[in-house]
């Protein structure tokens, strides 16, 4: 869990200095499991966070 709280930090930082809409799709590495992220942010990194764990959720149930 640490790991996805790094990637996100990580991210965050990249995707606040953009600071304009984006939809994007991102592959996320965390140990050698391939998480594909859909990434909708909207200058609001609180509903970057909310979709990021949304799908990477649904990745790691299935």
């Amino acid at each position: 869990m640490m790991k996805v709280e790094q990637g996100m930090t990580f991210l965050q930082k990249i995707w606040s200095k953009i600071g304009r809409k984006l939809n994007t799709n991102f592959i996320l590495i965390i140990k050698n499991k391939y998480y594909w992220c859909n990434l909708c942010l909207r200058s609001n990194i609180d509903q970057f966070k909310v979709i990021f764990e949304k799908y990477q959720l649904k990745k790691a149930n299935n």
